[in-house]
């Protein structure tokens, strides 16, 4: 009994000697994971979408904090000031405001975070505000050229009443937004290679009502000059849909509407005919490019300022 107890004690003075001496392999805790803050300018309006950003981001091994900033850009400055708090090792932000990015960029500059634009094309001298700071989307100008050439494809390329002219109008987004100008600008500089008329050019929030009340105050104006409705989102698409509709016209029959962008009501729209069509980016396209480019960055390379990503109609 004594030998017994002996060895039993012998053997308890030896678990810590064995503990501290096991090897690195079975001490060393795992590599923390690099985690991507993703600012999401209003994820009501593409749950598709932006489901998709977030599943892949997480494919790729990122660990990955979700902010919506419900259209409300003095909500994502805030969600911004948290997430660089949180030590993310890079932004993935849909600006709410590319007009209003300095908040965002200086406080990710004193941080030496890189942050990642996607979505809303930013101005040049604003891409280059910061030596950390990338944009991932759609070359905005692209989007008007390519809505354009989606008029082949209509009866007359939407000379409706046939005096040779196709009479158009543009729902263009806010004044000061530079998607909402660069998509005018291309769409305008596209339409010279045809003959047409410019009816009016209407300003709008970037939201179906707003869309639907400068439409039909457009359509109360000019009536049936206006055979062409250029719409620089799906939101104003739907907006000029109701708006055609309210006034008795039958959209696609007594006006055409042409959409940038697309979402589950827009695509509704198409089926029925109310929207003849859409240019939009490719949706997996886009999203496996935000990921490719989100990983180059954390992985320590330079990618380009700018990628874009094609449009497809």
């Amino acid at each position: 009994m004594k030998r017994f107890l002996l060895v039993m004690l012998i053997g308890l003075l030896c678990l810590p000697f064995c503990a501290c001496n096991q090897t690195p392999e079975e001490t060393t805790a795992p590599p923390r994971m690099d985690t991507v803050g993703l600012c999401l300018r209003q994820q009501a309006d593409a749950p598709e979408y932006y489901d998709a950003l977030i599943q892949a981001l997480k494919n790729a091994g990122f660990g990955v904090v979700i902010k919506d900033g419900k259209n409300d850009q003095s909500v994502q400055d805030q969600q911004v000031r948290g997430l660089l708090q949180m030590d993310c090792q890079v932004l993935v932000v849909e600006p709410v405001m590319v007009s209003a990015l300095e908040s965002v960029i200086e406080q990710a500059k004193a941080k030496n975070v890189p942050v990642l634009l996607i979505d809303r094309e930013p101005e040049k001298a604003v891409l280059e505000s910061y030596d950390q700071l990338y944009y991932v989307g759609c070359e905005s100008a692209e989007a008007g050229t390519s809505q354009v050439r989606l008029l082949d494809k209509i009866p007359m390329q939407g000379d409706l009443n046939g005096d040779g002219l196709i009479s158009y109008m543009i729902l263009r987004g806010p004044e000061d937004h530079m998607d909402a100008q660069l998509i005018t600008e291309g769409c305008s500089l596209a339409l010279k290679q045809y003959e047409t008329e410019l009816i009016c050019t209407v300003p709008t929030q970037w939201n179906v009502e707003a869309a639907r009340a400068g439409c039909a105050q457009a359509l109360a104006q000019f009536g049936r000059d206006i055979e062409v409705i250029f719409c620089n989102h799906a939101f104003l698409a739907a907006g000029a849909v109701q708006a055609v509709e309210n006034s008795g016209w039958m959209p696609g029959l007594d006006v055409y509407i042409l959409a940038v962008d697309t979402n589950a009501q827009l695509q509704e729209l198409i089926d029925k005919g109310a929207v003849f069509g859409t240019v939009a980016p490719d949706m997996q396209q886009r999203v496996d490019t935000v990921v490719q480019i989100a990983k180059n960055i954390i992985e320590g390379k330079t990618p380009e300022k700018y990628t874009y990503v094609p449009f497809v109609s």
